[in-house]
């Protein structure tokens, strides 16, 4: 499978993961253009990781514009188990920043902070006292065992992680490289949209 953006100097490979109903938003999240935007949110996401991971690749149907693999649903740690043969593909003492695609102040400052992390196992930002798994770090040689974990029953990524040692980083951690307190906050409904501040327009067929 072809990837985009192969960089030497990159040590660090991206994923933004485009999958999910929306059912809660009334529109495909990954094809909205905001509000003031000249891109949708998926290749807005795309257009940041592309500055700071290499190689770059989307979980999902295909709407970041970048190469895919397609997601057959059934949530984030599914998806990510189904990518088995890209994680392959990667260096195994590597790393990888997966990003969901509804993240509309989302910031290249903390994708660059993510990259460059230097704790060895997952770094997972802490917003609110919450995990937030869906804009994380993780080492590949962890993501090669989603499919055993799968098969093992395990279904949600919380859980997956209960099991991982995971380097949980505080907004004081994170927050002056995002510039933005706001960058991980998800928006899956039209009122998150505006309370973010990132009123959604029309969706990009």
């Amino acid at each position: 499978m072809p990837v985009t953006g192969h960089n030497a100097g990159m040590s660090c490979a991206g994923v933004v993961l485009t999958g999910g109903a929306s059912t809660r938003m009334g529109q495909d999240k990954a094809t909205m253009v905001l509000d003031g935007a000249s891109a949708t949110l998926a290749r807005r996401t795309a257009r940041l990781l592309l500055q700071h991971t290499s190689p770059c690749v989307e979980l999902g149907p295909g709407a970041s514009g970048l190469p895919e693999v397609r997601d057959s649903g059934g949530g984030p740690l599914l998806a990510l188990a189904g990518a088995a043969r890209l994680w392959e593909s990667l260096p195994a003492d590597g790393h990888v920043v997966v990003v969901a695609t509804d993240l509309p102040r989302l910031t290249g400052g903390l994708l660059a902070w993510l990259a460059s992390h230097p704790a060895a196992g997952p770094v997972v930002p802490l917003d609110r006292g919450r995990r937030q798994p869906l804009c994380a770090r993780y080492p590949v040689a962890d993501l090669r065992r989603t499919p055993a974990a799968v098969a093992a029953g395990v279904t949600a990524l919380r859980v997956w992680l209960a099991g991982l040692e995971v380097h949980e980083a505080p907004r004081a951690e994170w927050g002056p490289a995002a510039g933005d307190l706001r960058a991980l906050r998800d928006a899956d409904t039209p009122s998150d949209l505006a309370a973010l501040g990132a009123a959604g327009g029309r969706t990009e067929c």
